[in-house]
């Protein structure tokens, strides 16, 4: 015998219950149809893509788990649509790009990007690595370096360092990080290594590089990465 969550159909029918307002008629009104067609999505388990999205925020589940089955059922993140209310327990953490002013020495800045989509977080996701929302910024990655951990166009999370030299910042060894060298903006691995740090990449083309005593002084170390999102 097949699980019980086998199919669309079965999984989605598993999300109804009464006792928290997740009805049919309630799904019906926030995707905006009738609860004739909730119904036909339960029986048949066919939904566009523009609605499969709105049932996966409404349950706060994750779109993957719903269509296919796989991953992790609970979302820790959600896109929506401009002017969609945020669901409780959510916060939107926006995208920013990096800005770098003109002269010798100046310090970049992140800016808003005003017309891209804030993501939904879950307020948990932030609770348990320590952190306040307010510490995390969304940027896309540029360039093949690190394929295929991170590629051309991902959108990465990360916490914010107010305090951005070498020598301040608490490195754990292999994680990512993102950082300028001399002014350019890069995501890679670093690692301590001497009276020093090692940058590397995932892309075996692209070589180590290693930066001992004022050397780090080039170094700016703007944040470490939290999460990656990734359109197919």
């Amino acid at each position: 015998m097949a699980p019980v969550d086998s199919t669309l159909s079965a999984r989605l029918a598993s999300l109804f219950d009464k006792s928290t307002g997740k009805t049919q008629a309630a799904l019906a009104r926030y995707c905006g149809v009738s609860t004739s067609a909730v119904n036909q999505w339960t029986k048949s388990g066919k939904i566009f893509d523009s609605n499969l999205r709105k049932v996966a925020e409404f349950f706060g589940v994750s779109q993957r788990w719903l269509q296919t089955g796989e991953g992790e059922k609970t979302a820790q993140v959600l896109s929506y649509g401009v002017g969609d209310k945020i669901p409780d327990g959510f916060v939107a953490i926006p995208e920013y790009r990096l800005e770098f002013s003109a002269g010798s020495g100046s310090e970049p800045t992140w800016e808003l990007i005003h017309d891209s989509e804030d993501c939904w977080y879950r307020e948990s996701f932030f609770q348990k690595r320590h952190l306040l929302p307010s510490q995390c910024k969304r940027a896309k990655v540029c360039g093949n370096s690190m394929e295929p951990e991170l590629q051309n166009g991902d959108t990465i999370l990360f916490e914010s360092f107010t305090e951005t030299r070498p020598g301040c910042v608490h490195i754990s060894d292999g994680g990512i990080y993102v950082l300028t060298i001399d002014g350019e903006y890069r995501i890679k691995y670093l690692s301590k290594i001497k009276n020093g740090l090692l940058v590397s990449s995932e892309n075996s083309a692209y070589r180590p590089e290693e930066y001992v005593g004022d050397e780090c002084d080039r170094l700016k170390i703007l944040g470490r990465v939290l999460e990656v999102n990734r359109s197919l």
